[in-house]
């Protein structure tokens, strides 16, 4: 193989794992996407649930707004927690 052949073989690899890294970061993106809707319809129901408020009329927003706020506040410790028990963990670099 000579030197062309080797630089064309290096640039068809290099474009392959970019199509498949593109790839994996939408099916992440998307995943994230229906992981926050269940997330956000799950929320909406128990508010309705919890206090009565009729998710679905439009003066109850701001309401609304404020519940999920708190609710988000509550919740992002959590995330952060289960966030760093993945990657490196307690390995220096």
């Amino acid at each position: 193989m000579n030197i062309f052949q080797r630089s064309i073989q290096r640039t068809r690899e290099k474009l392959y794992e970019y199509g498949r890294l593109k790839a994996l970061a939408k099916k992440r993106a998307l995943e994230a996407e229906a992981k926050a809707n269940v997330t956000l319809e799950l929320f909406l129901d128990e508010l309705q649930q919890e206090t009565g408020i009729d998710v679905h009329d439009p003066k109850n927003a701001p309401i609304i707004a404020l519940h999920l706020t708190q609710f988000l506040r509550d919740r992002k410790p959590a995330e952060v927690d289960e966030d760093d028990r993945g990657g490196m963990g307690d390995h220096a670099l």
